[in-house]
Parts: C-alpha cells; sequence; structure tokens
C-alpha cells in the first residue's frame, strides 16, 4: 500500500509474483542492478501475495502470467477487488493478443511481454519507477484535497467552487445544508442546472463578470425562491475557476430593513391616511405635533401649539370632553380613544379621532401623554354610504328571484376569511339551502373542505382584484343544480373590501350539452389524427383548413405549410379533375373510392383512393369539403408485380434445364422485385454441396463467381437444411457467414426444397420490407417448381435412354449369342460331337457377361448414398483376383489414395478397367495403378496398344468396342460408376504407349 506524501522519495518496494524459484531470483537480482531505489519481495503465489500486500507497505506489484495456483490475471482480478490504486506490471514470456486484452480487462497497469531483442530488465525498472512515482503522486495530492475539504467542512460560511465550464465541483456540508441538495447530487452538474432559480438574476450576471475580469467580487444578494436568503457573497477567480464565500445575513439584513420600513411607513401613513402624532409633557408644559397632526389642523409647518391652543381647536361642544380625557389619562394613566370634531384654522369643521395615553419616556427621564390624531370625515361620510346601500342590498334580496348571496369579509388574517351573510329567497329556492342554515359559516362549513376552499379562492380572487369578476363554476347541490355562471362584486369602504355580493345563475343543461359536443368533437379528432389515412379539409375556394398528422406524412407538408393555402398536392395536369370533384360536393353529392392520382411535396405520384363529402352550415349550405384519402400505391405496385411474376411462372413453366431457370429467376428478382443483389444455387447429390447456378451483374460485379457452399457453410446451409426462409436484418451480427468480410449488410434465404437455394442481399441494414420477403418467397415457390418439373424431365430423359439401351442389347447383342448357341447345339444334337457344346457354353458366358453388364449399367448413375473411406490398394488388389490374368502383371505405383465410396462398385471400375487391358493389350500386359499428384485423384495405365485419338471421345458409350469377344459395355460401366462417385475420367496416352485413365474430382 501506498504511504505518505513524506515517503515520495523512499525505496519503491515492488512485490515479484512468480512459481518458478529460479526466474523470480533472476528478476529480483537483475532489478536490484538496475535501479538500487527498487527493494523486491518474492512471492510464489496469490495467497502468498496478497498476505505481504496485506502486511507489508507495497508500492508495486509485478506478475509472471502462470502462477502454482492461477495466473496472474486471477491474481490481479483479485488485488482489484481490494485495490484500485496500487501499479500492477504482467511480465511475461507468454505473451500475445489475447493475453494482453485480458490483463486489460482485469486491471494490470501495463503489459511488458519478454523480448529476446531487447533490455526486458531495464524497461521493466523503468516502467515501474513511472507507475509508481505517478500513484505516490496522487496519492499525495488526495491526502492534500482531503485535508483541505476538511478545513473548508469546519468552515461556518457555505462555500463551493465551479469550473471555467461552471459544473459544480466541490459544496461543502453547510452549503448543501442551505439549498437542501447532497453534495454527491450536483457535483458534475452546470450550476445552472442545479439551480435554474439563479439564472438571469444579478447573482449570475456578478458570477460571469468575475470569471471574464479574474477580478474579485463581493456583494450582497437576495436568493429567491425555493432558497428565501440574504447573502454575504464573495467569489475569487482562479485559471480554474470560481471559488464562492455565501455568508446567511438574513437576520441582520431583516433587522436593517424593518427599521427603515418603519420609518418609511410612518412617513407614508401620515401623508396618506390623513394621521398624525402628538406628545405633552405636563412638566414642562411642552407641546410637540408631527407634520400630520398640524395637515389635520391646517396651519404651518412651523406651527408650535400650547396646550390651551390645542384645546381650542376642538369645536365648542367638544371641549369638555377632550380637556376632561387629557386630565383623566395624566391624573390616572386611563388612555382615551374619542371620535370629536375640530375646527381647522381655515374654519372647516372636520370629524377627528383622539387617541392618547399616559407613558414614561425612558430616554429623557420624564413623563408624556403621547396620542395619534386622525381626520376620519371621508370615513365617516362612507359609513353613512354604506348604511344607505346595506339597506338597499336587503330590499334587492328580498324581492329578486335571482339567487343572490352575501358575503363578510375579515381582511384582518394573512388571507381573507369570508363568512355567509344572506341568500336571496332566489338562491334558497335553487339550492334547497337558507340563510338560517349558512349565516356565519365559512364556504368550507357550509359545502365541505374541498368545494369550500374551491369557492374561497375565487372569492379571494374578487377581493384581490378590487374589482368585478365572472366564472363558471361546479357547486354540486342538486342533481339539476350542479353547474353555475357565477359573478362576484366587492363592497369596498375605507378602501377595504367589506363584502362580497355574488350572483349565480343554473347552467347545469348548457354544460351538458356543451361537454356531450365536446366529448364527441374530441372523439372526432383523435379519430382524425390516428387514423392511418389523409383526412383534409378545403374550403369553396379550395384552400386549406384542416391537415392531420397522416397527411403530413403521406405528402410531405406540415400544416403550417398548407392551412391557409390552395390544396398543394394537384398538379397543373390534373387541376381540371380537381375543380370537377370540388363542384360536385358543393353541388351536395358524395364521391367515394375513386382512383386518382397526386403528387407529393417530393414530386412522387402516389396512386389513392379519394373520398369526399360536403360539410354544411346552418343554413344547409355548403360551407367546406373533407376529403379522406387512402394511399394504394404499394397496393398497386403489388399487383403490378404480382402480375409479372405470373408471367415469370409461365416463362419457368417452359425452361428445359437449371441454367435456363437461374437466367429468368435471377432476371425477374432484379426486373422485377428490384432485388438487384440475388443469386440462385442447385443442390449437387454427389458433392453434398450447392452448387451456383447463376447471379445478377450487380451481384456479379460485387463478388465475382458465387461461391459452392457444403454442410455447415454459413447461414445459406443452414437456411437450405432447415427448409425454413429466413430474413437477416444484420448478417454480421447473426456471427456465422460465409464470408466474415462479406459487404452484405441484409440478406433474405430461400429454400428451394430439395432442389438448391435463392439469395437476394443489400450492402445496407434492415432494408428488406414484408413485402419484399412475401415476393421474393413467391418467386422462389416457382423457381423451386419449376426445378422440380426440370427434375423430372431429366429424369424420364435418362429412364428413356436406358431403356433404349435395354432394348438395343435385347434386340441385338443377346439375340446374337442366343442365335450361336442354338445353332452350335442343333449341330452338337446332330453329330453328337462335343466340341459343339464348348461353343454352346462360350456363347452362354457371353449372354451372362451381357446380362451381368445391363445389371450394372441399370444402376450405374446412382448417386452413392453409403460412403465410406476406402483404401484403393486393397480394392485394386482384389478386382485383380477377379480376372482372369494368365500372364498378366499389375504394378502399384507409390500415392494411391484413400476415397469416399462405395467397395463394390469401385471393385467393378477396376475389373473392368483390367478385363479392358487384357482384351485389348494382350495376355502378357502390365496394368499400373497409381495416385495423380495434387488433386487426390488416381490413374490405370496399360502397355497395350492405346486408344487412338479420334476413337477417345467415343470409348465410355454403351456398346462401343474394338474386341470380338466384348459386350461394348465396360468402358461404358467404368463411366457410370465414376459419374456415381462425382469424379471425371478421361484417356490419354500411357507412358508404356498403351492407354492411360485419369480421375479427377472436379475443383
Amino acid at each position: 500500500m501506498f504511504g505518505t506524501t513524506d515517503e515520495l522519495d523512499d525505496p519503491i518496494r515492488v512485490l515479484y509474483v512468480n512459481s518458478d524459484p529460479a526466474f523470480a531470483e533472476l528478476v529480483q537480482t537483475k532489478l536490484q542492478q538496475t535501479s538500487t531505489e527498487i527493494d523486491c519481495i518474492p512471492a510464489d503465489g496469490i495467497d502468498k501475495a496478497l498476505h505481504n500486500l496485506a502486511a507489508d507497505r507495497i508500492d508495486c506489484i509485478v506478475t509472471a502470467y502462470s502462477l502454482e495456483d492461477s495466473d496472474g490475471i486471477g491474481l490481479t482480478e483479485s488485488i482489484r477487488r481490494q485495490n484500485d490504486e496500487i501499479p500492477i506490471i504482467l511480465f511475461t514470456g507468454q505473451g500475445s493478443e489475447k493475453i494482453a486484452s485480458e490483463a486489460t480487462r482485469a486491471g494490470v497497469s501495463d503489459y511488458i511481454p519478454v523480448r529476446s531483442e531487447r533490455d526486458n530488465f531495464t524497461l521493466l525498472a523503468a516502467r515501474i519507477r513511472t507507475l509508481t512515482k505517478a500513484a505516490r503522486k496522487r496519492t499525495a495530492a488526495e491526502q492534500t484535497k482531503r485535508r483541505f475539504r476538511r478545513t473548508l467542512e469546519r468552515a461556518t460560511d457555505a462555500i463551493y467552487a465551479v469550473d471555467s465550464d461552471w459544473r459544480i465541483e466541490y459544496m461543502n456540508e453547510k452549503m448543501a445544508e442551505r439549498v437542501g441538495r447532497e453534495p454527491d447530487a450536483v457535483v458534475g452538474e452546470t450550476i445552472w442546472e442545479a439551480f435554474p432559480s439563479i439564472v438571469g438574476t444579478e447573482l449570475e450576471e456578478r458570477y460571469r463578470t468575475a470569471m471574464e475580469t479574474g477580478e474579485p467580487v463581493s456583494f450582497e444578494q437576495r436568493l429567491g425562491k425555493p432558497f428565501d436568503y440574504w447573502a454575504e457573497v464573495r467569489a475569487f477567480p482562479d485559471e480554474d475557476g470560481l471559488t464562492i464565500f455565501s455568508r446567511d445575513i438574513t437576520s441582520q439584513y431583516e433587522v436593517r430593513r424593518e427599521l427603515e420600513r418603519q420609518q418609511f411607513l410612518f412617513d407614508r401613513v401620515q401623508m396618506v391616511a390623513d394621521i398624525g402624532v402628538w406628545e405633552y409633557f405636563p412638566s414642562s408644559g411642552e407641546l410637540e405635533w408631527s407634520d400630520g397632526v398640524r395637515q389635520i389642523h391646517g396651519v404651518d409647518e412651523d406651527y408650535e401649539p400650547l396646550l390651551d391652543d390645542a384645546v381650542e381647536f376642538y369645536h365648542p361642544d367638544d371641549r369638555e370632553t377632550i380637556t376632561g380625557a387629557v386630565d383623566q389619562a395624566i391624573e390616572d394613566g386611563e388612555p382615551y380613544d374619542l371620535d370629536l370634531r375640530i375646527v381647522r384654522a381655515d374654519g372647516e369643521v372636520r370629524d377627528v379621532r383622539a387617541w392618547g395615553e399616559y407613558v414614561d419616556d425612558t430616554q429623557r427621564g420624564d413623563s408624556a401623554l403621547r396620542g395619534v390624531f386622525q381626520d376620519i370625515t371621508e370615513r365617516k361620510a362612507e359609513r353613512r354610504e354604506y348604511r344607505e346601500l346595506a339597506e338597499e342590498y336587503e330590499a334587492l334580496l328580498e324581492t329578486s328571484g335571482d339567487a343572490i348571496f352575501l358575503l363578510d369579509v375579515d381582511t384582518a388574517g394573512e388571507d381573507p376569511s369570508f363568512e355567509f351573510v344572506r341568500l336571496s329567497p332566489g338562491y334558497e329556492t335553487q339550492t334547497g339551502l337558507s340563510t338560517e342554515e349558512v349565516r356565519g359559516k365559512t364556504p368550507q362549513e357550509v359545502f365541505g373542505d374541498e368545494q369550500g376552499a374551491e369557492l374561497e379562492a375565487n372569492y379571494t380572487r374578487c377581493v384581490d382584484q378590487g374589482a368585478p369578476i365572472s366564472y363558471r363554476e361546479e357547486l354540486d347541490v342538486g342533481d339539476d343544480a350542479r353547474f353555475w355562471e357565477t359573478s362576484l362584486a366587492p363592497v369596498v369602504v375605507d378602501g377595504e373590501t367589506v363584502r362580497v355580493v355574488g350572483i349565480a345563475r343554473n347552467v347545469t343543461e348548457q354544460v351538458e350539452r356543451e361537454r356531450k359536443l365536446e366529448a364527441t368533437n374530441q372523439r372526432l379528432e383523435s379519430l382524425i389524427e390516428a387514423t392511418p389515412l389523409t383526412v383534409m379539409e378545403i374550403d369553396t375556394d379550395g384552400t386549406v383548413i384542416r391537415w392531420n398528422d397522416e397527411a403530413e406524412n403521406m405528402f410531405g407538408w406540415s400544416r403550417e405549410e398548407v392551412l391557409g393555402e390552395f390544396n398543394p398536392m394537384v398538379p397543373d395536369e390534373q387541376q381540371d379533375e380537381f375543380a370537377s370533384h370540388k363542384q360536385r360536393a358543393l353541388s351536395g353529392e358524395r364521391i367515394r373510392a375513386k382512383e386518382i392520382r397526386r403528387e407529393t411535396k417530393g414530386g412522387d405520384e402516389l396512386d389513392l383512393l379519394l373520398s369526399v363529402a360536403p360539410i354544411t352550415g346552418p343554413d344547409g349550405e355548403p360551407t367546406s369539403i373533407l376529403a379522406v384519402l387512402e394511399d394504394i400505391t404499394e397496393q398497386k405496385e403489388l399487383e403490378s408485380r404480382l402480375r409479372s411474376l405470373q408471367d415469370t411462372a409461365q416463362s419457368l413453366s417452359g425452361a428445359e434445364s437449371s441454367d435456363e431457370i437461374g437466367a429468368i429467376a435471377v432476371e425477374a428478382a432484379a426486373e422485377i422485385l428490384n432485388l438487384d443483389i440475388t443469386g440462385i444455387w442447385e443442390y449437387n447429390e454427389r458433392d453434398d454441396a450447392l452448387v451456383p447456378i447463376t447471379e445478377t451483374p450487380v451481384a456479379r460485379d460485387l463478388f465475382g463467381d458465387s461461391p459452392r457452399f457444403t454442410p455447415g457453410d454459413g447461414l445459406a446451409w443452414d437456411v437450405f437444411e432447415s427448409g425454413e426462409t429466413q430474413v437477416y436484418d444484420d448478417v454480421q451480427a447473426e456471427g456465422q457467414p460465409h464470408n466474415p468480410n462479406t459487404e452484405i449488410r441484409s440478406e433474405i434465404l430461400v429454400p428451394l426444397g430439395e432442389y438448391g437455394l435463392m439469395s437476394t442481399g443489400s450492402v445496407s441494414k434492415q432494408v428488406f420490407s414484408e413485402m419484399d420477403v412475401d415476393l421474393f418467397r413467391i418467386l422462389g415457390a416457382t423457381v423451386e417448381a419449376a426445378l422440380a418439373r426440370a427434375s423430372r424431365e431429366e429424369e424420364l430423359h435418362r429412364q428413356n435412354e436406358r431403356l433404349d439401351q435395354f432394348a438395343s442389347v435385347v434386340a441385338h447383342d443377346l439375340r446374337n449369342p442366343l442365335s450361336v448357341a442354338k445353332g452350335f447345339l442343333e449341330i452338337a444334337q446332330e453329330t453328337g460331337n462335343a466340341e459343339y457344346f464348348e461353343k454352346v457354353e462360350s456363347a452362354h458366358d457371353r449372354i451372362e457377361r451381357l446380362i451381368e453388364d445391363l445389371l450394372t449399367l441399370a444402376r450405374g448413375e446412382t448417386t452413392i448414398e453409403d460412403a465410406e473411406e476406402i483404401d484403393l490398394e486393397s480394392i485394386t488388389t482384389e478386382a485383380w483376383g477377379y480376372v482372369d490374368m494368365e500372364e498378366a502383371t499389375l504394378t502399384l505405383a507409390d500415392g494411391i489414395p484413400t476415397v469416399t465410396g462405395d467397395a463394390g462398385r469401385l471393385t467393378q471400375l477396376f475389373e473392368n478397367l483390367f478385363r479392358n487391358a487384357i482384351e485389348h493389350g494382350g495376355a502378357d500386359v502390365t496394368v499400373t495403378v497409381g495416385g495423380l499428384d495434387g488433386d487426390g485423384g488416381f490413374y490405370v495405365e496399360d502397355t497395350g496398344s492405346g486408344i487412338p485419338q479420334e476413337k477417345r471421345d467415343d470409348v465410355f458409350k454403351h456398346g462401343v468396342t474394338s474386341s470380338k469377344g466384348g459386350t461394348g459395355f465396360g468402358l461404358s460401366i467404368v463411366a457410370d460408376i465414376a459419374k456415381a462417385h462425382g469424379w471425371t475420367v478421361s484417356v490419354t496416352d500411357g507412358s508404356g504407349g498403351g492407354a492411360r485413365f485419369e480421375f479427377k474430382r472436379p475443383k
């Protein structure tokens, strides 16, 4: 483990882990020779390494790959589960890309493969020093950072820091507590994202100024909701960003603001409310008036009254009252609050409110009579007016049939409160409530908490606005009285709302009609927007006034481009048709499912089904036209393609070969289905392979000749073997393409039953639609049927050929030896000479050979079903034993291969070749069997007279022979057996002048 920052220059303690003690000692010695500052500690396995790491100070770990109880990767994973910081170096002679990749994923810091051409130990020592010093520096920096953060956390100020991109790098607990966010939740966010409420404020402006100028800023700022406090902010910029100290000064600021506010209010109250204050000191007779008192009395600002002068301003009828109240307050400490009259200096009589109280003035060390003086002339007049209005309201309530209600308003609290005062008879009749039931109760007490809160919110809005308001509300007081149109008016006295008058009209029936209509309209709008059809509406001039989402998708014009404009989808050549449709609709006619053609914004033409209906106004006259259009372009295109595929099926039905079928199929794929990269393969039973027939020109240009596919060879063979069509949106994601580097990205593979496979592809991912797949599958089905028909006809043709061969043999070849046998039998019977019986026997032998050859020919080209590995050398020897050799010689050359095939039929092949050599080369002929170089083929040659060049093309035909006793089927049987094994056979000159037969497998 790493030490403290004081240990940056200490020796480097390296734990070297290797189960090979000799190499471990070499590493230890080399490291100490290379660098005296490295102290190497050995360990032979994971357990000991983990023990040393836990018990001692280790700066770096070097490990071999192969360990006694695991490997270096396992050791690294074990260490990383406990320690993410310590450097780990994989130092191994078993270097490979796989090991390097595994080491990197496990958490190795460095990977050094041992190489002979370099000084591995000097490199290792250098890497150890570099990684260790970097780790120590990180540790020291982290310790310094932790100490600094502990200091910040102890601070009483809220502190946070942002980088030059305004991302929060740090926030102490004080700041986190203040903003109600965990530090981890905001670190990494920009300050504007974490605290959007400061965006656009003076705080943001000051921060940006500090960041731009590099100069510290200090200021006081109120932070609004959700924080709601005053702060003294100091922001210090540096090259990395800003460090911000924020001190909460809300309490100090509020005290200061309160003092300023009180002084301001006092000045304004005197000015606005016709109010003033006064103070009288009985001990000195000193009387002080505020400016407000002087204004009420109508005297100059410099007027200094005496007590007697002040009393003289009162109305003569009120002087005794005020004098008695003042005396009693001074003598008994009894305060007073009186409504009196004064006579101003200009002679005007004013109503005033006089309030006074005897108090001790601690600052002055004296007692004083202090009071408030207020002009209430207008208020008293308003109260009189209010009483008159109240009487009028009462009369209105009693006589009106409307639903009227009165509310008392109390604005003394933070929010106004309301109590019902009176309900009109009309209100009582319509709601079933009575004045006696609701008087003195709040809306919540009458209508419940939820409805009452909604009512109070509207009443409060009226009070706050100080003006009449109207609104619709839901007040459930009966089945027929649920929705109301309500109007409220405030009753204002002395600038204060004291009552609210309300008139409510029952609109339940109207609301229910409106809601039904709204629901119907909403359903219609939802249907129009959700339908996969274009729904548009034009006015009588052809201007578009409705354009749904599908119209945007289908034609490409947005609502903003179309609404208010003439119908844009009609090309010039179709304007007459459009005008005709419009005129028919405006005449009241409906058009249903008419095929038309229109243009998109991009210039594409669409085939559409048009349905049109007029929309009429209240007078029954058409005001607009609603049109619904269904895109049938794909349907029309599909119909065209299906007709073309039908024509292709007709062409395929007349094709006579797989090559002709393939050519027709790929041409149809490209020309009809627009599938330019298409190929077709035929299954070759002998080779057990899919052999290419042909491909489209584009496919040939991209890939050259198409490949063969054998069992297990890529996706193509899997599809052929499963018999199920497959669509691959991403070929590379399937993990087993035939060519990993193919440009093909998406592909459709369609099996053609037992006959082969069709494929089409694209160089882009996920390009094939369901229609593409279905049409390609249809084409595949017709190709499969054509191949099946061609295969049947080919087989029938082969069978007919064989029947002809059989007929020829029976009619001619068998008839001759039968005639010979019959003739010599008659002679033998007539003469009794036994020599003629030998001629009969010879004829019978020839007949037997012909029959055997016929049986062999009957199955000559039949594909090998149960093939096995066969040693040709042993088969050759066995076949030689079946031939009447006399003096002939068999020579086995080197390189005779092992092949896959049918042992019995291969024995027949060699037996026929050997007989052919003896029949044409003489009794002492030499026959050699050997292997062909490079391709696994073999040859059979003899020392006979050979086969002339002009006869070599015919020797493998049925019935061809130059020997009087031959059947003419020997080499024909050889050719058929070779073909059944998938080989080619050719004849050439032998090395000894005779004939040489070579057997090869096609490449």
